[in-house]
This record gives C-alpha cells, sequence and structure tokens, in this order.
C-alpha cells in the first residue's frame, strides 16, 4: 500500500471519528452519528500495523503513542473540569490503546504469545481498578487482528466475529457491528492528492475534541 492510500485511510478515520464524537458530544440522540463513527477505529488499527511495518523504530513509534496519549489525558481532564463534562476521569484516550496494539504487534513479532495474551488482558485488569481503554480488550485484539490478516474476506468474517464477542460480553453496544463497514475501505483505497503528516492526528485528536466541547459548553 502507498503512503497515498494509507493517507486516504487515515483521512477518512478522521472524518467519521470526528462525526462520532459530535453524536457523542452534540447530538446523542442521533444514533446514526455513531454508526459512521463505528468505521473510524478499524481504519486507525490497520494504520498501526501499516505504521508498525513502516517505522524506523518501534520503541520510539510505541513511546510516541503512549506520551501523546498521557499529554492529552492531562489536557482533557482540565477540559471535563473546565466545562463541567459528564465523562469519567478513569477513561483513558486512544493513544493509549493504540500504543499498547503496537505492544502486542511486537510480542506477537518476537514470538512471546504470553506476552500477547497478558498484554490484551490489560484493559481487562485495569477495569477492574477503575481505568477504562477505549475498546478495552476488543480494540487491542483488532489492532493485531487486521495486522496479522491482509484478505479482506477474512477480515470480515474476523471483525464480525470479535464485533459479536465484545457486543455479547458487554463491553461494547450492538452498534459496533457496524465497524464492519470498514473492511472495503481498507481494500485499495484511492490515493489521497495531498500529504497527512503523521503530526496531524496527534494535534487533531485533542484539538476536535476541545472544540466540540466548547460549542457544547455554549449550546448548553
Amino acid at each position: 500500500m502507498s503512503k497515498q492510500q494509507s493517507d486516504m485511510i487515515k483521512f477518512i478515520a478522521m472524518v467519521t471519528m470526528v462525526i462520532d464524537h459530535i453524536g457523542v458530544i452534540l447530538f446523542p440522540e442521533l444514533e446514526w452519528l455513531r454508526i459512521i463513527g463505528r468505521i473510524s477505529f478499524p481504519l486507525f488499527a490497520v494504520q498501526i500495523g501499516i505504521g508498525f511495518r513502516h517505522t524506523r523504530s518501534i520503541r520510539l513509534y510505541f513511546r510516541r503513542l503512549l506520551y501523546a496519549g498521557i499529554v492529552i489525558q492531562a489536557g482533557l481532564a482540565l477540559v471535563v473540569l473546565a466545562f463541567g463534562v459528564e465523562e469519567s476521569i478513569g477513561m483513558l484516550n486512544i493513544f493509549f490503546t493504540l500504543a499498547l496494539g503496537v505492544a502486542t504487534i511486537y510480542f506477537y513479532e518476537i514470538r512471546s504469545y504470553l506476552l500477547v495474551v497478558m498484554t490484551v488482558l490489560v484493559p481487562f485488569f485495569c477495569a477492574e481498578i477503575g481505568i477504562f481503554f477505549d475498546y478495552g480488550c476488543y480494540g487491542v485484539t483488532l489492532i493485531l487482528f487486521l495486522y496479522i490478516v491482509q484478505t479482506e474476506p477474512m477480515r470480515l468474517l474476523g471483525m464480525t466475529t470479535l464485533a459479536f464477542m465484545a457486543v455479547y460480553l458487554g463491553d461494547l453496544t450492538s452498534i459496533q457491528l457496524y465497524s464492519v463497514l470498514a473492511v472495503p475501505l481498507m481494500y485499495r483505497p484511492a490515493p489521497l492528492s495531498f500529504r497527512i503528516p503523521s503530526v496531524v492526528f496527534y494535534w487533531f485528536y485533542p484539538v476536535h475534541l476541545v472544540v466540540l466541547y466548547v460549542v457544547g459548553f455554549l449550546l448548553g
């Protein structure tokens, strides 16, 4: 996959993420916004695998995601307090899940399968003490799965199975089943006509959330 095609996946993921968060923050009664938003995470998950394959330093890649998560978490905590947003402080932002996904792929590549299982289960054990990863064990597993599996039929089957399991276990709502809509977008996407620097997402994620929180505060 070319850099331009990868950027197209990233661009679609960012757009659908914004739509999802508009539904969460501004219009929770409009379920169709959340349905469209189900496309976002699988695309970011597949991007993690692409990034893992092309990064010059896996450790730097992991640290960059982890440090971004820590900084963003601190910033969003201030926003939550400032605007009275009803959100649990124990809910970690998506960068922690993405970083955990990188660690899981690394352990898979070095064939340390016990550490793979332990890393996948980190969100489960953290939830027991009130710390919640976005998408939980499902999210980490999906990142690893999309890294391993390259064929679209198997991605569709696997993603459907994982989504059903997550819904059945009560970790996610039933609309997560719509995440399978992301599969066709992973297959030979049209190249994006402009380049998206990797740093853009690190800024885009917190900035768009802050903007939505401010808009929600003003409208409320």
